[in-house]
């Protein structure tokens, strides 16, 4: 009797499925891109094989392998394909990842467009914060900037010695408002990013769709106009076949699971 059970429990673990290693899901890829260019130059349908290959490399961004080349490529094989809102995921996160490529905007506004949405530049602000988080080097300056604007400050305040000169101590003042100012920019980069990672992105998609106070059909309706397709937002929790998000806005409600693309 045990050893029967020892052998179906041994059997069930040979059936399982084994799980495709990183390097066989960017063969696979490649093949993929290889057929469907294949087949677009022989003048054959290729949305099957853009489709599956935006799968794949979806699936290897979920294993933490989510560059901004690989964003950008999911985002391709995806338009291509005609899933103009997982294109406009894939792109926003490519965005998340190099903010300063003007090719990944250039991409974001291309499906914004076949979306039917107007496109709207991302603002200067946003753009530099977004750099501040994501270059490791001009961090680093920043940081460099800071404490030279500190140490200076220090001095300046310094060189009044018992004497009252307010030129030099309101100068000093200044040098360390900046650093503070500097330091705020670094905190504040550092606190978007985590906030980022922390909620994934949401990207509407299909037919539009309504948020609802709660997550079904029988709560009533948040927003008085529905969400379109590639309509973004954040995610703030799941719950059966329910996602709970933000809006830019700060409107916050629940939509079917089936109705939007999830980071």
């Amino acid at each position: 009797m045990l050893a029967g059970c020892l052998l179906l429990g041994f059997a069930l673990i040979l059936e399982k499925p084994a799980e495709s290693s990183p390097l066989s899901l960017l063969e696979q890829a490649r093949l993929l891109k290889d057929r469907a260019e294949r087949a677009r130059s022989q003048g054959h349908s290729t949305v099957a094989d853009y489709r599956a290959l935006a799968g794949v490399l979806s699936e290897l961004r979920h294993r933490g392998f989510g560059t901004a080349d690989l964003c950008l490529n999911e985002g391709n094989a995806s338009f291509l394909a005609g899933d103009w809102s997982h294109a406009l995921l894939a792109y926003c996160l490519a965005q998340q990842a190099a903010p300063a490529r003007s090719d990944v905007q250039l991409r974001i506004d291309e499906a914004r467009t076949r979306l039917g949405m107007v496109s709207e530049p991302e603002p200067a602000l946003a753009t530099a914060l977004g750099l501040l988080g994501t270059e490791n080097r001009l961090r680093a300056v920043m940081w460099t900037i800071t404490w030279l604007l500190y140490a200076a400050g220090c001095w300046q305040i310094s060189r009044t010695g018992s004497r009252f000169q307010a030129p030099a101590l309101l100068l000093g003042l200044g040098l360390f408002m900046g650093a503070g100012a500097c330091a705020a920019a670094l905190v504040g980069t550092s606190i978007r990013q985590d906030r980022l990672s922390e909620f994934p992105l949401v990207v509407a998609k299909g037919k539009p769709v309504s948020l609802r106070e709660g997550n079904g059909l029988a709560y009533e309706a948040v927003n008085a106009e529905p969400l379109e397709a590639g309509r973004e937002a954040r995610l703030l929790n799941r719950r059966g076949n329910w996602l709970q998000v933000k809006l830019a806005d700060g409107a916050v409600g629940w939509l079917s699971a089936g109705s939007a693309e999830v980071e």
